[in-house]
């Protein structure tokens, strides 16, 4: 397309307590090995035709989605080499990037969906999908009851649907 431009997304200041998550942090090479999701290029650069990529998603102190209060530092890790191996430029003076791992991620996306829907969505299949051992899958379920008591009730009984309908799931996406 004409006037199309392939733009590197800009990394933005994180630390341990305000980090990238969601789609993007599945995308990044995660210490436990995890599959993650395998669209790095579509999360961290853009094609756009005015030059203005859509920002990464961050969760944490200061960001309307913040789930330290239930999960603390689980799952957060510094991720720069990670990224600069992929092919991205960090901005001038920054030396670290931090960003949630697979699990921290779904953590939040779940949470996020919970908090805003009432209902888990777009994670139909997730410990499939992201996560390669029945061990892993039941870390991600486990945790996810601990979101349980900052959830209201009928949050909550979405939540434990969701997670009984991930440890059925056979699906093949």
């Amino acid at each position: 397309m004409e006037g199309n431009q392939y733009m590197q997304k800009t990394i933005p200041t994180t630390s341990i307590t305000h980090y990238i998550t969601d789609k993007p942090a599945l995308n990044i090479p995660a210490p436990e090995d995890t599959t993650g999701d395998w669209h790095f290029d579509n999360m961290f650069f853009n094609v756009s035709g005015n030059g203005k990529p859509r920002p990464l998603l961050l969760a944490g102190e200061g960001e309307k989605l913040n789930t330290n209060h239930i999960y603390g530092d689980y799952g957060i890790h510094e991720c720069s080499a990670a990224l600069m191996k992929r092919g991205i430029t960090l901005p001038d003076g920054m030396t670290e990037v931090w960003a949630a791992n697979h699990f921290r991620a779904v953590l939040d996306m779940a949470y996020d969906s919970l908090a805003s829907h009432g209902k888990v969505m777009r994670l139909t299949g997730a410990a499939e999908d992201y996560f390669d051992t029945a061990e892993q899958k039941k870390e991600l379920l486990n945790k996810a009851l601990e979101m349980l008591p900052f959830l209201n009730q009928a949050q909550g009984e979405a939540l434990k649907t969701w997670i009984e309908n991930e440890w059925e799931y056979k699906g093949q996406r």
